[in-house]
């Protein structure tokens, strides 16, 4: 037996659904999670890229 005998066989036609559901779950939890955010926090997040990489305590760059 070999093992393109065992592997058309098996039920594989599972696998696609499951990423797709999970994917979709990630996605609406992602959506969702922007949507509820307040503006504070999306601003704080927004500047964090064009913030100062220095350490506040020690001053020094990351």
């Amino acid at each position: 037996m070999r093992l393109s005998d065992v592997l058309g066989h098996l039920d594989l036609d599972v696998f696609p659904i499951v990423g797709l559901i999970s994917f979709g779950t990630v996605f609406a939890a992602v959506v969702w999670r922007v949507f509820r955010s307040d503006k504070t926090t999306m601003r704080r997040a927004a500047g964090m890229a064009l913030g100062d990489d220095r350490d506040k305590s020690t001053g020094k760059g990351v």
